[in-house]
């Protein structure tokens, strides 16, 4: 039985039924040490792909997929120098035109994937911009510039792009000693901001997992992390050799989907 009094609310035009609808594309957190992957993995996910690069990530890893007919584009961020004594204006204008490149590029509809490589890095940008330094920077400070960069990335959700957030590690210290033990290095918000976070590793040594694959030193393996809102029962899954890429990680997490929708 429809209630008239529910249906006067979706008829003014400020209220819409909820859609159960999931869109086949992922806003994801690769997160990982230097060296483990975290670019390679990123542009297995479907082209047309445009990936901000301030990391020089790029170099040693893209000719591996120039003869896929992939398009992948790239806008070279420039990282201001905070020793630099233009750098907040330095940073402002690499922020605005930032700003203004990834919103063509979530209005374009051919593009599938953006990239950033790395969050990390772009989170330094912004804080340049609109703080000027990097450290001694009191907690309250940080309201407007968390909110900023909260929207900034929060305007993929409205669209069907693939957004990957590669992520550095940084050690965890307890006064001034290294615990050995890492965490993500950037953007505190970011969990609560991406719909899985995934953690890459090139493995030093044999590794033996739980069911029994064995994965050799100097391959590649990723993990999806306790974060995984889609599908949380799929947490802890780990895809190694030709599974270890974008299409069969996102099919996983997104029930209904099928690899070849992703490549």
């Amino acid at each position: 039985m429809t209630d008239i009094r529910i249906e006067a609310l979706v008829k003014s035009g400020r209220f819409a039924h909820a859609s159960a609808d999931i869109k086949p594309r992922l806003i994801m957190a690769v997160v990982g040490k230097e060296g483990q992957g975290k670019t390679h993995f990123s542009l297995t996910a479907p082209g047309p792909i445009v990936t901000f690069n301030a990391d020089f990530g790029l170099e040693g890893v893209v000719h591996k997929f120039m003869g896929q007919d992939k398009v992948i584009l790239e806008y070279a961020v420039p990282m201001p120098n905070p020793q630099s004594k233009d750098v907040e204006k330095e940073a402002q204008t690499a922020w605005d035109d930032l700003d203004a490149a990834f919103t063509e590029v979530l209005s374009n509809p051919s593009i599938r994937t953006i990239v950033f490589d790395t969050a990390t890095e772009l989170w330094e940008v912004v804080r340049l911009a609109y703080l000027g330094k990097l450290t001694e920077v009191m907690p309250h400070h940080y309201t407007a510039v968390n909110a900023q960069f909260r929207r900034f990335l929060k305007r993929a959700d409205k669209t069907d792009k693939n957004l990957i957030l590669l992520h550095t590690m940084k050690e965890i210290y307890v006064g001034k000693n290294g615990t050995g033990e890492y965490m993500l290095d950037g953007f505190k918000a970011t969990p609560g901001i991406v719909q899985a976070m995934v953690f890459p590793t090139r493995v030093k040594t044999n590794v033996k997992l739980a069911d029994g694959r064995v994965v050799r030193k100097g391959e590649f393996m990723i993990e999806i992390g306790e974060k995984c809102r889609h599908n949380p029962k799929v947490s802890g899954t780990i895809f190694t050799e030709d599974m270890a890429t974008f299409p069969w990680v996102a099919a996983t997490i997104l029930e209904g989907t099928d690899p070849g929708m992703f490549m």
